[in-house]
């Protein structure tokens, strides 16, 4: 068959470099009948939506030149975008301020709105997917593996995206959508920025990043009107804070002014204006003694040595919440047979036998196993901090379902609790051998972002 397309690439393009292969595409720089570099993209599957992006072209991504599908194949020819990807720079050691990772968001953000109105969904954002040009212009790349959003409530049928950014839906859990993106967003937010709490910017980005959809913002919109939100509510919490210490100032004056003992009728007539006279008393005969209890002469307030002394209160400042770090948290996981740290990615490796012998369903027991009955996941938490934990949370997605689990009562400082979910009868899928937890609180300042689990069920291979 005479592959039309195809031969219509090669004639026009010359091949320079190839920047990526795998086993589904093939990227190449290449140079058309000007001398103009550009990229070549062969990939094996068709349906994507560059048709589609090349309508709606936005600077956010490289303006597309030309998109076909042939034999199941579909050709693109795009811009070539210079600069170096976020993660290109994040391996070198540098970090983002919280100004610059808002900056970079709000572009990506604007691009988003853009596709996802248009029915599109990146399903891939991640640093290596992000350039910077000029240190400030964002521009995503790679759209391979974008897809239409479907209306119907269906689960996604392949696993596609990157292992650590793409959303538990985008596993075979749900229905992706924009809110899978914005995930993905959050999650290479948080990698650009130093270790620790960043205020606001932090409550976003959890929020961006939570684990059922119905908690993150619902879309690019909600998500930019957060971020922005910040610039003017900052200098009413200084005039809040300002008008109540005012009030407390204040209250401590009047209490004080309370405290403060009544003054005697002579004491009062000391205030008599100086313009009005006063009657002058006739001068005692000298021969007269006088002494101090004569009824006529007022103590001075100077010779009182009996007047008590009354304390005065000193108004309550309301003191600054403790800000909680990892280090006042200690945190050990169990899965099964295994211990584990407190958060990151991890690989539980089951034995051959043993997860031969697993429970199977179906016509294809190699695919489909089931946890055995004694297994569950436990979470250690010790309180190493000088205030109590409140409403700590492990939530947990394992294949179709995310499960909730609260340790309601307070963690005392100094004291330690365990959350239970038990994995017994759950159901293990081709395309979801792993579990996704993270652990949260009420605790101010102890945001879940810190202590979240990746956990990989792999078979022995041997």
């Amino acid at each position: 068959m005479d592959k039309r397309v195809a031969s219509y690439i090669k004639a026009e393009y010359t091949k320079v470099e190839l920047l990526k292969k795998t086993e589904h595409s093939s990227i190449w720089l290449a140079k058309d009948g000007t001398g103009q570099i550009v990229v070549v993209k062969q990939l094996s599957t068709t349906g994507l939506p560059f048709r589609k992006l090349k309508e709606i072209a936005h600077p956010l991504w490289p303006r597309i030149l030309f998109t076909a599908e042939e034999d199941g194949t579909t050709w693109v020819v795009e811009e070539y975008v210079s600069g170096n990807t976020l993660s290109a720079e994040i391996e070198t050691g540098r970090r983002f301020s919280p100004a610059e990772v808002k900056n970079i968001m709000l572009q990506l953000l604007d691009g988003m709105t853009a596709f996802h109105q248009a029915g599109i969904i990146h399903r891939d954002i991640k640093p290596s997917n992000i350039i910077l040009q000029g240190e400030r212009q964002a521009r995503l790349l790679d759209f391979g593996v974008a897809r239409e959003m479907h209306r119907e409530n269906s689960p996604d049928t392949r696993a596609f995206g990157t292992s650590g950014y793409a959303p538990p839906e985008q596993y075979g859990f749900g229905q992706t959508d924009a809110r899978s993106d914005i995930y993905a967003l959050g999650v290479t937010m948080k990698e650009l920025l130093e270790e620790g709490n960043h205020g606001w910017l932090t409550a976003v980005l959890d929020k961006c990043t939570a684990l059922d959809p119905k908690d993150r913002y619902q879309n690019a919109d909600e998500l930019k009107a957060a971020l922005l939100r910040p610039s003017y509510r900052r200098p009413l919490r200084i005039a809040a804070l300002i008008l109540v210490a005012c009030v407390i100032f204040g209250v401590g004056y009047w209490m004080r002014q309370q405290a403060l003992p009544p003054e005697s009728p002579e004491e009062q007539r000391t205030d008599t204006p100086a313009h009005i006279e006063t009657p002058l008393e006739e001068p005692k005969p000298s021969n007269e003694s006088v002494s101090s209890d004569s009824p006529g002469l007022a103590e001075s307030p100077s010779t009182q040595e009996n007047v008590p002394i009354i304390p005065q209160p000193i108004p309550e400042v309301a003191k600054e919440p403790k800000k909680l770090s990892s280090e006042d948290i200690g945190l050990s996981l169990a899965v099964g047979n295994e211990n584990l740290g407190a958060g990151g990615k991890y690989n539980i490796t089951v034995p051959k036998a043993e997860w031969e012998a697993w429970e199977t369903a179906g016509t294809t027991p190699m695919l489909t196993k089931y946890f055995p009955s004694d297994w569950e996941i436990v979470l250690t938490i010790e309180n190493h901090s000088g205030v109590p934990i409140e409403a700590a949370t492990l939530k947990a997605a394992i294949n179709e379902n995310a499960t909730m689990e609260h340790y309601n009562t307070a963690i005392l400082p100094g004291s330690t609790a365990q959350i239970a979910i038990p994995l017994g009868g759950r159901m293990l899928q081709r395309n979801g051998k792993y579990i996704w937890l993270s652990f949260s609180s009420d605790t101010p300042h102890l945001k879940s972002s810190s202590f979240s689990y990746y956990i990989w069920i792999n078979p022995e291979t041997d």
